[in-house]
């Protein structure tokens, strides 16, 4: 009989399985025992007798494989680096995803969805982790250099993004993840959401080094301290945005654009000295009208990764015509 192929969200994720549906040695079929129960119950409340019972081994078979129970965690600690960070985690990023900003964003959605799964169990990291008080001990450091693996990761998206200190951006997004997940645990389904949304500020706050903001002095200001103008140019009605489009003017520009504007809106945003997301947020309405982008920067592309805009079939990103 044909094994199934397990969620990949669920802590049980057996693998070496053979033809009756069993994995194929006395070590695999510890390692899958443990990995369900350690999962589950974390690595202290489970024995090892419950262990080779599960696994339907004698104890000396424990023994002949691993030196002990704390032995066996290491390994289940491993394989779950193996299953839960790089053939889940990181293959869903990279399969929802395309750009390095979106791929973080992409790392809550996709625990939004395993937040809400019946089976869902935390990380096998951090429970284990808080079991074990000691410092020294081969358990508890075996968690942290896996968590460790995890900010890497994590560390090499945001290089990748473009991020002025990745490994501290890492950091701080790793402690995004782990709040999440902790909160999970309390029952909040909807924490992945809330953090994505701390999220999207954070990225927002890092990648906006490469934009130069220098003020216009002697110009009126708009909001604490903004300039924002704007003047349709073309023939064919494309309006030319100059100064700063941040926060403080979003609001005036959406109201201004759900009053006036009946169709795509085109935009040149080529003069802009400053652009954050919900500067560029603001530029569709409060409708998400259609919209166009002359000659995006860098720096723009980044923020329409950050807003999924590169797929959004509403969102077209041309150049400046002649």
């Amino acid at each position: 009989m044909a094994a199934t192929k397990p969620q990949p969200y669920s802590g049980y994720v057996p693998d070496f399985v053979e033809e009756v549906g069993r994995p194929s040695s006395g070590r695999e079929r510890l390692l899958t025992a443990a990995y369900e129960l350690f999962s589950r119950s974390g690595v202290r409340a489970v024995g090892v007798d419950s262990i080779t019972e599960h696994a339907g081994v004698a104890k000396m078979t424990l023994y002949r494989n691993f030196r002990g129970k704390n032995d066996l965690a290491i390994a289940f600690l491993q394989r779950c680096e193996e299953r839960w960070l790089k053939g889940w985690l990181q293959a869903e990023t990279e399969a929802r995803a395309a750009s390095p900003p979106q791929r973080l964003l992409a790392i809550f959605d996709i625990f939004t969805e395993w937040f809400e799964r019946d089976d869902f169990e935390g990380c096998a990291f951090v429970t284990s982790l808080l079991e074990f008080d000691d410092r020294d001990d081969p358990v508890r450091q075996a968690c942290v250099r896996h968590l460790a693996n995890v900010r890497a990761y994590l560390c090499e998206l945001a290089t990748q993004a473009g991020a002025r200190d990745p490994e501290r951006f890492a950091a701080q997004w790793h402690i995004l993840i782990q709040g999440a997940i902790i909160a999970a645990h309390e029952g909040d389904c909807d924490a992945a959401a809330k953090a994505r949304e701390l999220g999207v500020l954070l990225l927002d706050h890092e990648l906006q080094h490469g934009l130069e903001r220098e003020r216009l002095a002697d110009l009126a200001p708009i909001g604490r301290g903004g300039y924002l103008a704007a003047a349709v140019i073309g023939p064919e009605g494309m309006v030319r945005l100059t100064g700063e489009l941040d926060a403080e003017t979003a609001a005036t520009v959406a109201a201004v654009i759900d009053e006036r504007a009946d169709g795509p809106i085109r935009l040149d945003l080529s003069e802009l000295e400053f652009v954050d997301v919900a500067g560029l947020r603001a530029l569709r309405g409060t409708q998400d009208r259609p919209i166009a982008i002359a000659e995006p920067s860098d720096a723009v592309l980044r923020l329409v990764g950050i807003l999924g805009w590169d797929s959004d079939p509403d969102v077209l990103l041309q150049p400046v015509p002649a």
